[in-house]
Formats: C-alpha cells, structure tokens, sequence
C-alpha cells in the first residue's frame, strides 16, 4: 500500500509547486509596483495636506499618517460603511463640519474632494486632538476618537481614566489602527527632516 501511495502521488504533474511560484512571483510584482508607486502618489497631495493641517494646528506627520493609513492616499478611496476620500470621511462627520461651521452639508460627491475631505477630516481630528489636550494620552484618545467614535471612547473613559499606553485601548482593531498610525507619524516626521 505504501508503495502504490507514493507511487502514485510521484506520477502526479509538478503543476502544484509551479503555480504557487507563479503566485509568488506575481505577487511580488504586485507589491513592487505598489511599492514604487505609493511615494507618488502621497506627493501629489502632500503639499495640501501640510497645508490644511497646519490651519488646523495639527502636525503634518500625523496628517499624513492617516491618511496613509485610511485610503492609501486615494482620493477615490471608499470605505465599507461609507466612508469616503482621503481620510475616510463619514456623512456624519460632514453634517458636524458643516453645523458647526456654518457651511452647507456636503454631498457625498463634494467630500471626495482632496481639499474638501482634508478638511472636514482635519477639523475632526482637530477636535478630538483638543478635546483630550490636557490628558497626557490626548493623542491616543484622539486617534481612538477619530478611528472609533467619540461615544466609544466616552464609554470607555466611564470605566476607567487610565488609558496612558495604547494597549490599554479596549477594541483590538482600534488598537492596531492606533500603533499603525503612531509608527507612521514617526516615519513621516523622519521623512520631513531628512535633507
């Protein structure tokens, strides 16, 4: 039995090993290609989002980390639940921005706008930046403002005021966005002081 096993499975064609190198090889192709082609298109928006971040008073690195980490740095990025654009504007953070802006709320087309959705997406995180500025984990509960709700974050400072280190963060995928975004902002801040 053993013979006619191995026997058997030795006549077999190869074509196994052959497909998972062409796999491998494509895949690879894939990522180099999205490799080299990411830093152009972070540089077609860059400029705008330093722009916008700075009338916001936020850090350009963490701008960028974002939005890196929310749409690639695709404009026409659009989300499960219906975010949309470069940071991932949702309709509701829209109608905020414009309520308390005085502004007209904007379609779903408008916010697909770069200038537009960094905007509204700078004036949210903005402020839930200042909304924790005087906790010393006020940027971790921004970001986990901005990734998860500011209900959720709320529900959890209910429980407990010690959320100083991201692991304390309870959603896991919040967590992960968190340490993404963090170690982004440290790239890009790096990326910026180099000559």
């Amino acid at each position: 039995m053993y013979r006619k096993s191995r026997g058997y499975a030795a006549n077999q064609p190869r074509s196994h090993g052959l497909k998972v190198v062409l796999l491998l090889v494509l895949l690879g192709a894939a990522a180099a290609g999205w490799f080299f082609l990411w830093p152009d298109r972070s540089a077609a928006v860059a400029p705008l989002i330093r722009e916008i971040a700075t009338t916001h008073n936020l850090a350009p690195s963490l701008v960028l980390a974002v939005v890196h980490q929310e749409s690639g740095f695709d404009a026409d990025a659009r989300g499960r639940v219906g975010e949309v654009g470069l940071m991932q504007i949702t309709k509701g953070a829209a109608t905020d921005w414009a309520e308390k802006n005085g502004r007209e709320i904007p379609t779903t087309a408008m916010m697909f706008s770069p200038r537009t959705n960094l905007t509204i997406g700078c004036w949210y995180l903005a402020r839930a930046r200042n909304r924790w500025r005087t906790r010393e984990d006020g940027v971790i509960l921004a970001l986990y403002e901005y990734n998860a709700g500011a209900s959720r974050v709320f529900d959890w400072l209910e429980h407990s005021q010690d959320l100083k280190l991201v692991e304390d963060v309870p959603i896991l995928s919040s967590r992960a966005y968190i340490k993404k975004i963090l170690a982004l902002q440290a790239f890009y801040l790096q990326d910026a002081q180099a000559p």
